[in-house]
Formats: C-alpha cells, sequence, structure tokens
C-alpha cells in the first residue's frame, strides 16, 4: 500500500524501498498518478462570487507575473536537428554525439561534428540555453521601471531540463549533469530576477530522475533527486525564511521548509513586498505566496497534501490582521486541472488567486476554477512557444486571469538563426 501515509511514512518507507527493489510494486512508493479530487462542478457553494476591492489594502500595490513552464534546454544542443539520434529516438531531442562536461552549452553543425558553432534554433528540437533566456530577456526588456510598489515575479510551472536525460543518453556522469543544468538554469533567471525571493520553481517530470523526483524506491533515483534539488536550495529559490513548521505524527520534531522541501519538494514562500510597504500599514497587511506541489509525486500523497494543509490553516489564521492570496503551482494538469474545485482547497477557495500547471505544451486561458494551462517555451514537440505575463492587484486577487489574446508572448522567429529578443511577440 501506498506509503505516504504521514502516520506510517518514515516507519515504511524502508519496507517499500525493499519492495520496489525486488520487483514487487508496479508503482513507487507514493503511488500512481491521479488527480486532485474534483467537488460540485459548480466550484463554490452558492455559484461564482463577484470580484470586489479588499478593503484595507494599498491598490498601488502591484506583482508582474512571468508564468513560463517547460523549457527543456538542451546542454549539448545539434543545430542540424538529428532527429533523436542520441535521445533513443525522441525527434524532440537533437544532441550531439560527445555529451561531455567539457562540451557543456557549446552548440555543434551534426551529431559527430567536432568544432563548435552559433547556437542557431531548429524550431522543433528542446533548445539551447539562449533561446530559453531569449524570452526572459524580452521580458526585462519591455516590462519597464514599475516603481516603488511593484514587485517583479517569475512562476516557473517545471521541466527546466531536456527531454531524454537519462543516464544511457549523455557520457557525462548523470547525477554531476543534473545538478549543473539546474544550477545552470538558475544562474540564467537570476540575472533577470535578481532576489531570489522573486522565483518560484517547481519540479517537473524532467527534472532530476525523469518522473522521479522525490519518489521514493530507486537509490540511483534519490541521488539525481538531490542532484536537482541542492541546485535549487543553492540558489536560494527555497529558505527557511517564511519560519514555518510542520508537525508530522511519528516524528517528535517539527520539520522546517528545507526539511520537508528535501522529502517531497514541496514548500510555501511569500513573495517579497515592495519597497514601498515599509512603514505602510496597510502595504504591511497585504500578504501574497507561493504554493508548489510535486505533481510527481501524485495527487494523493499524504504527506505533501498534510504539509500543504497545514499552510493552509496558517494562512488563514492571518486573514485577520492581512489580506492573503496564494498562487499554487504544480507541473502536471492530469493533479492541478481541478483548480479551486480539488478537495484540498475545500473551505479556502478564497485565498487561491491562481493555480497553475505546465506539462501539455499548449495553453488555455484561465477558467472559472482559476486554473491556467501554460504553454512551454522548448521548442520540443510544441507548435507554439510561449509563455504569459500579468498582474496581481492584491487589492482584487481574484481578477488575476491569464488570456490569449492580452497575456500570451509568443515566439515568432525563423529557424535557421541565432534567437533574437524581437522574435518574442505579444500579445494576441
Amino acid at each position: 500500500n501506498d506509503a505516504s501515509d504521514s502516520g506510517q511514512l518514515l516507519a515504511s518507507l524502508s519496507t517499500c524501498q525493499d519492495l520496489v527493489a525486488g520487483g514487487f510494486c508496479m508503482a513507487s512508493c507514493f503511488g500512481p498518478l491521479r488527480s486532485l479530487p474534483r467537488r460540485d462542478p459548480r466550484f463554490l457553494p452558492g455559484g461564482p462570487r463577484a470580484h470586489t476591492a479588499v478593503a484595507g489594502v494599498d491598490s498601488s500595490l502591484s506583482y508582474r507575473l512571468v508564468l513560463s513552464s517547460d523549457w527543456h534546454i538542451e546542454p549539448w544542443y545539434d543545430v542540424s536537428n538529428n532527429s533523436g539520434l542520441n535521445a533513443g529516438g525522441d525527434d524532440r531531442v537533437s544532441r550531439y554525439d560527445e555529451s561531455t562536461e567539457g562540451n557543456l552549452w557549446g552548440c555543434r553543425d551534426g551529431p559527430s561534428a567536432t568544432t563548435t558553432t552559433a547556437c542557431t534554433v531548429t524550431n522543433a528540437n528542446d533548445p539551447p540555453q539562449n533561446f530559453v533566456a531569449s524570452h526572459l530577456s524580452w521580458w526585462s526588456q519591455q516590462k519597464g521601471e514599475g516603481g516603488e510598489g511593484v514587485v517583479d515575479v517569475l512562476l516557473f510551472v517545471g521541466d527546466a531540463q531536456t527531454h531524454e536525460l537519462e543516464e544511457e543518453y549523455v557520457d557525462m556522469e548523470w547525477c554531476q549533469a543534473i545538478h549543473v543544468l539546474t544550477e545552470t538554469a538558475a544562474g540564467m533567471v537570476t540575472e533577470y530576477f535578481p532576489d531570489p525571493g522573486q522565483v518560484v520553481f517547481t519540479a517537473g517530470n524532467n527534472d532530476g530522475p525523469h518522473g522521479g523526483v522525490f519518489v521514493y524506491g530507486n537509490p540511483r533515483h534519490w541521488n539525481a533527486t538531490q542532484a536537482w534539488a541542492s541546485a535549487v536550495v543553492a540558489a536560494g529559490f527555497v529558505t527557511d525564511a517564511l519560519g514555518r513548521k510542520y508537525t508530522v505524527d511519528g516524528i517528535d520534531s517539527e520539520l522546517t521548509t528545507l526539511e520537508v522541501f528535501n522529502l517531497t519538494g514541496y514548500y510555501l514562500k511569500e513573495l517579497p513586498r515592495p519597497s514601498s510597504a515599509v512603514g505602510d500599514a496597510a502595504a504591511n497587511a497585504t500578504r501574497v505566496f507561493a504554493m508548489v506541489l510535486n505533481t510527481n509525486l501524485g495527487a494523493d500523497n499524504d504527506f505533501q497534501l498534510a504539509m500543504a494543509h497545514q499552510d493552509l490553516a496558517w494562512m488563514a489564521s492571518l486573514a485577520p490582521n492581512a489580506t492573503v492570496s496564494v498562487l499554487v503551482l504544480g507541473h502536471h494538469p492530469s493533479v492541478m486541472g481541478a483548480g479551486i474545485q480539488a478537495d484540498m482547497f475545500d473551505g479556502y477557495e478564497d485565498l487561491i488567486a491562481g493555480v497553475f500547471a505546465g506539462h501539455l505544451h499548449f495553453a488555455t486561458p484561465t477558467d472559472e476554477n482559476r486554473f491556467t494551462q501554460v504553454p512551454a517555451v522548448s521548442q520540443g514537440g510544441t507548435a507554439d512557444n510561449a509563455f504569459f505575463i500579468g498582474e496581481l492587484d492584491p487589492a482584487r486577487p481574484l481578477d488575476l486571469v491569464f488570456s490569449l489574446n492580452d497575456s500570451l508572448v509568443r515566439w515568432h522567429g525563423p529557424a535557421g538563426e541565432e534567437p533574437e529578443v524581437s522574435q518574442w511577440v505579444c500579445c494576441g
């Protein structure tokens, strides 16, 4: 049975790992991937609420959001599009032969080429780093100064890593490759979002071991998980700054945010408040959080859900003295797609400003359940490379909407050329 029962987690985990290693189980120790249970399709008792301003909130504050997913950065990019020659035939990947540490980030023209070339894009494969950087550069150039009341935030919904980054397909030591790729992606992000508090970084199924980040049962996968997680922590994206403490049945001491993250990939963080909030009572009463679920664990992982429920209850307890908004991220829409209909949000709907997932490589606008399907930046298996931009007004948090006409920034560049910032076009 599922070893994620919060009361039995540590005691049963060793037994579960032994069973998986022995070939007796056909799922991970954290169970199969199932969607979060949905409530009544009316999604809220009494029907949809009116989106009205929240009293006592400084309406001059705003959070400018970049909502991006599925980058799939390829460290050994073959500009010729070799149709997955070094990736088990996965034609989303164009990787040249010598996938070693010494060749990281160098592009080549042809699988057996030995010299580097300009990193031109194919518009068909998981892209080189410069392509992914170009969409962040576009935003940086377009956003303007913003003023003291503005905070810029990157919501990344998972899959920084190229497809088919498995041991059999790369020459570089596998765990080191995962760590370096994640570390490099994080470094690229902080060029545009220098405060790591501005960055919300989610685990996808192509981060760390494929579909296995924090999924127990395979010791090699656990090493790869730690290679990914340690880079995320080192970048400062997950910290104990919020001071949260979690209780777990069977464990005498409380767990911190970092301890929970290093067990599950789950975390809660508070987004930075603007500089204008200092000494301003209304501004200081405005608190915006990001809750990140590791959907590789599925929808019914009791341990992760217990941590999330503790956080939701804690944030609700702040409501008498603060206005609280929560942005919820998880990579798989099969888990997140119910939006605020999911059982885990029952009684907390007023807190949830938006629910976001990636994975499918296409976009759908925000629906009545505040769910938004985030498109892919990667060109591998993607018909329309894009990302969303938007703005969260803490005075009207439930008005946060991402639309295809007004919020979607699309790639319009040709194949065979290096990416240019101007080739990202917003909107419509």
